[in-house]
């Protein structure tokens, strides 16, 4: 049985795992050889400066150079708003407030495409009941605008354009964590500006508390009573 070089634990080998087999080498490796110096001349400015001996003399530059390069690098102009800023990265193509704006924009893409496709079977059903009560009724329709104006709007469930008010039926996805990478935080976050822009709008939010998301046409049903009572009594 031998004994870790590094941590002095027992092993089979030099050492009892790769950290310390690293951590090892780290200590003992020769760095002399990097604190060798060579004089040059920097490129840019010809001033005398002295730079590592395995540093090529070719591309040589003093301090002040090398932050002027990379200040002139960072100075970018916004290919949205046209605006001068300064970048974090080389790489960087908007500034901070349309790099947050393109963010939200397509966050409300991504959750209008996924409202289309993950329609809830009491929602659908829902749906049926108002479609065969009111005339002119909607679904998923983005027609709030946000604020400051964006290119995407916010939606809502169901819309009964007669009455002007928005149905909301909200599932167990907004009151629990389902999955790992679900955020009921964020997602309230976003129920909370979504219902402050349809109230904006002059429309009437109806919100539709459903926890469990169980199939019930029970339950639909008395929803249906309950925004028959609120459209009557508001």
């Amino acid at each position: 049985m031998n004994y870790c070089e590094n941590c002095e634990t027992t092993c089979r080998v030099r050492f009892c795992s790769r950290k310390c087999n690293i951590t090892f080498q780290n200590k003992n490796r020769d760095t002399s050889f990097s604190k060798d110096l060579k004089p040059a001349n920097c490129v840019k400015c010809n001033i005398d400066l002295t730079i590592k001996k395995q540093q090529s003399t070719s591309s040589a530059q003093c301090q002040s150079c090398k932050l002027a390069k990379i200040q002139q690098r960072l100075e970018k102009t916004c290919l949205d708003c046209r605006k001068q800023f300064n970048a974090l990265s080389t790489c960087a193509k908007f500034c901070q407030a349309c790099r947050k704006l393109r963010a939200e924009n397509a966050g409300r893409k991504s959750a209008a495409i996924q409202a289309l496709t993950r329609r809830s079977w009491s929602e659908i059903e829902l749906g049926k009941l108002c479609l065969q009560h009111f005339s002119t009724v909607t679904f998923n329709d983005p027609i709030f605008p946000n604020d400051p104006p964006t290119e995407t709007h916010w939606d809502a469930d169901i819309l009964l354009h007669d009455h002007q008010v928005a149905v909301l039926w909200n599932g167990p996805w907004h009151y629990k964590k389902l999955r790992s990478r679900h955020s009921v935080e964020q997602v309230q976050r976003r129920d909370k500006i979504k219902l402050a822009r349809i109230i904006a709008s002059g429309w009437r939010p109806f919100v539709i508390q459903d926890e469990i998301g169980s199939k019930d046409i029970a339950k639909v049903q008395l929803a249906f009573n309950d925004l028959l009572k609120f459209i009557a009594t508001s």
